[in-house]
């Protein structure tokens, strides 16, 4: 996945799905696996 710098976006780092419960103020999210790390971006 290659970040846009002209996409307003927010990168969350998470370890569990706690960070989903914000949906409300989210549009479209998307998850990707980057290095092994677990990225959800969140657009809004």
């Amino acid at each position: 996945m290659k970040l846009n710098k002209n996409m307003n976006y927010t990168l969350y780092l998470v370890s569990d799905r706690k960070v989903l419960k914000e949906k409300d103020f989210i549009k479209s999210l998307k998850e990707a696996n980057l290095g092994g790390v677990r990225v959800i971006q969140l657009i809004q």
